[in-house]
């Protein structure tokens, strides 16, 4: 595959393997692999880094891959976000996976086909991976959105060079899309998550992201079907800690080639308001005590089988 790949892993060995095996299902001829280093404070924590970068040593195809490896902890937002921008140091487009985004097959040439077709569309600045929603659209291979979706995605350097961490625009932007009711029902509450993410300087770049893209009018493209599991949510995980975060339960699907595009290029607020409302509804769900113990257990087996087979998870 000739796109260019980003791969962002820390400390989770199992993870990783799990979306190492679907890249090398279809081999990139460039990867780009970029690891946060450990903190010193966490027991075990480099013993897991270092069994993560030997997992990612196994590259069995013609492939160049560019490694950035860092010896100290840069946290989530700057380890992420800096490896991105690193990589677009060395590519003009590119696919970025993190240690917990398994791919279908079918997500690397549906974003490659979409890289190149849209490349000088500067509207466009995000393709995602992910749609969560349980009624796909249906009328296209994919839509036009003003969320951002960071589970599995791509975009271009003349994209991400607009990144702004420290969210500088927001203010002004707040009352823009206060004014224009973006996400119609759900503009307040979409507001207020930024607001939060603005206010307390969290340790995310995700919504920062989302805010780039926002403030400079851009859009993402969405595909009609879900193309990548999230498989890093629970307890152990940065941020979707929750068992009922509704990127955990929608299962990767296959998307159908040719795709069919669409006709016009510009956001479906339906669309958007609808799946706000269905993220943020389930989210706010308390797990049920079925699945607190269902992962309790899972959790247990999967150590008890990582010192069996001496592959921890």
């Amino acid at each position: 595959m000739e796109t260019p790949v980003l791969l962002n892993v820390f400390n989770r060995p199992g993870s990783t393997r799990k979306v190492f095996r679907q890249i090398r299902k279809i081999k990139p001829r460039r990867l780009f692999i970029s690891a946060d280093g450990p903190r010193p404070e966490v027991a075990g924590e480099a013993k897991r880094c270092e069994k993560v970068r030997e997992i990612l040593s196994a590259i069995d195809w013609d492939c160049d891959c560019q490694r950035l490896y860092r010896e100290q902890n840069l946290g989530c937002a700057k380890g992420v976000s800096g490896g991105i921008s690193w990589f677009f140091e060395h590519v003009d487009y590119g696919i970025v996976l993190e240690d917990d985004t398994v791919p279908s097959e079918s997500f690397f040439q549906f974003a490659g086909e979409l890289l190149k077709r849209y490349q000088d569309h500067h509207k466009i600045m995000h393709i995602a991976g992910t749609n969560i929603t349980p009624v796909p659209e249906a009328e296209a291979s994919y839509l036009f959105s003003r969320l951002i979706h960071v589970h599995g995605w791509a975009t271009w350097k003349r994209a991400w060079r607009l990144f702004d961490m420290e969210m500088k625009a927001w203010p002004q932007f707040r009352k823009n899309m206060a004014a224009n009711q973006h996400f119609g029902n759900m503009t307040q509450s979409y507001i207020a998550s930024l607001d939060r993410c603005y206010q307390r300087d969290l340790r995310v770049w995700g919504p920062k992201w989302s805010h780039t893209c926002l403030a400079n009018d851009g859009l993402s493209i969405i595909p009609a079907v879900n193309l990548v599991d999230n498989i890093g949510y629970g307890p152990g995980a940065a941020h979707t800690k929750q068992l009922r975060n509704p990127f955990s339960h929608i299962k990767r699907s296959q998307m159908v080639f040719p795709l069919t595009h669409p006709t016009v290029v510009a956001p479906k607020v339906q669309f958007d308001e609808y799946y706000l409302h269905y993220l943020f509804s389930e989210s706010k769900k308390q797990p049920s005590t079925f699945l607190k113990y269902r992962h309790r257990f899972q959790t247990k087996i999967k150590r008890i089988a990582g010192k069996l087979t001496g592959r921890p998870n």
